[in-house]
């Protein structure tokens, strides 16, 4: 589930997902910045609350992958900071 968190150019990497959702949805976006600006500890209980619900619905493995990596706080960090440029 490692990604680069570089530029979002692969559209089958998880991270590249989110990122392209959120500056294409600005609601999308809005979301995404308020969960990972949220304390670790809340952010990654919403994150594991919302996985377990997504793997019951039977949602599609890239988009569990990318959610699944809003819980690492260093990529949670990364993202936002791209977020925000």
């Amino acid at each position: 589930m490692k990604s680069n968190l570089g530029q979002p150019t692969n559209p089958t990497d998880p991270v590249t997902v989110l990122l392209l959702a959120a500056r294409e949805d600005a609601d999308f976006g809005k979301r995404l910045r308020a969960v990972l600006r949220l304390p670790s500890f809340q952010r990654k209980s919403m994150i594991n609350t919302a996985l377990y619900e997504m793997q019951a619905k039977g949602e599609p493995p890239l988009l569990m992958q990318a959610i699944a990596l809003l819980s690492d706080d260093t990529a949670a960090e990364k993202m936002l900071r791209y977020l925000e440029e």
